[in-house]
């Protein structure tokens, strides 16, 4: 049973960083750096940033 447990943590980290690396590649695209920058400080607007991307 732990070992299901701990694999679904890992997977749900690994869902995690993906979303946040295609986000911070897609503010890139977007030329949205101050945004990236922003989203690290606060991670409320990080939250608002995935939805306005649909992540």
């Amino acid at each position: 049973m732990c070992k299901i447990l701990e694999e679904e943590r890992r997977e749900g980290r690994k869902e995690g960083s993906d979303r946040i690396n295609e986000l911070n590649r897609r503010l890139l695209k977007d030329g949205r750096e101050v945004d990236i920058l922003k989203s690290l400080k606060e991670p409320g607007y990080q939250e608002r940033l995935l939805m306005e991307y649909n992540l």
